[in-house]
């Protein structure tokens, strides 16, 4: 990962040079969370400063409101600032990478920047006001995952048509494990998500794609393989598909999603002809439980 590169990504340190992100780069440590994965809570002290590098967070602050944080953005500051305990809690929404920069270190820096100072402090009034501490969950949503809930379900076939529909390349990426194995070799969109030297360079190139498109689509053409699992921690809104007039059976998806605290809105695509009748689709059951999946009776479309 180069730190200097991405710091000069984020708003209030772009017109550094790079002699003194060099001097800020060199107190970062870089930190990982899994899907649902808490960074901090409320009341705990504020010992850091955070620059997202990949991914997205969600702040529930102390009264319910939600704010919701992507690549490039800095979190943590107002604690450090103010030296007070945060004031909110924060989840990933998926998989996301952080530059975490030690409190005193960075009080450290921007008082010795006062370019950086006044525009942290334009930040931390901004983020103060009513109509932006809550956004909706799908506000600013760039990734969007498709996976079957079974093999037979044409899957990367509806993810094309979203595609299209979307405006195409090069405002909309689609992204399957064909194209990851046809760029870095055979079988290599199966890497495990293990924190590998492999596993950290397709990360760094997925999220390089969500920096020069608008939207990136990941599709998989199962519902149980590797490049699945990395599908739905890639995702802002995650679609499952689930075929209307096949028997209902108890997938392996079931056992993944219960496996993570998942932040990300989870939906139900049930795909059936028209005039088809549904015999398997209950119409009562709620689509905000998917922990509950057993496909494809989870709901309908």
């Amino acid at each position: 990962m180069d730190i200097i590169k991405t710091l000069r990504k984020v708003t209030i340190l772009a017109e550094l040079d790079d002699a003194v992100l060099q001097g800020l780069a060199s107190v970062c440590r870089t930190k990982y969370l899994h899907t649902g994965q808490r960074l901090y809570q409320a009341n705990d002290p504020a010992h850091h400063v955070y620059i997202i590098v990949y991914g997205r967070l969600k702040l529930t602050s102390t009264t319910g409101l939600s704010t919701y944080l992507g690549h490039h953005e800095i979190i943590g500051e107002m604690g450090v600032i103010s030296r007070h305990p945060h004031h909110g809690t924060v989840h990933a929404i998926r998989d996301t990478a952080l530059l975490a920069i030690p409190q005193q270190q960075f009080t450290d820096f921007i008082y010795k920047q006062p370019n950086v100072l006044l525009a942290l402090s334009r930040l931390i009034i901004a983020r103060s006001q009513p109509e932006l501490q809550h956004t909706h969950a799908m506000s600013h949503s760039r990734t969007l995952s498709i996976v079957p809930a079974a093999p037979q379900i044409p899957a990367i076939h509806l993810a094309e048509k979203l595609t299209e529909h979307l405006q195409r390349w090069p405002h909309v990426r689609l992204i399957t494990a064909a194209h990851v194995d046809a760029l870095f070799g055979s079988g290599f969109s199966q890497t495990p998500l293990d924190y590998s030297a492999d596993d950290l360079k397709l990360r760094l190139w997925l999220a390089s794609l969500e920096e020069k498109h608008c939207y990136v689509l990941y599709a998989a053409h199962s519902h149980s393989d590797e490049w699945a699992k990395r599908c739905l921690h890639q995702a802002d809104r995650i679609l499952i598909l689930a075929e209307a007039n096949l028997t209902p059976i108890h997938t392996p998806l079931v056992d993944v999603l219960n496996q993570h605290q998942w932040q990300s809105p989870i939906e139900l695509v049930v795909l059936r002809s028209e005039g088809d009748p549904s015999t398997y689709t209950r119409m009562e059951t709620a689509l905000s439980s998917p922990r509950s999946l057993f496909y494809p009776s989870m709901g309908t479309s």
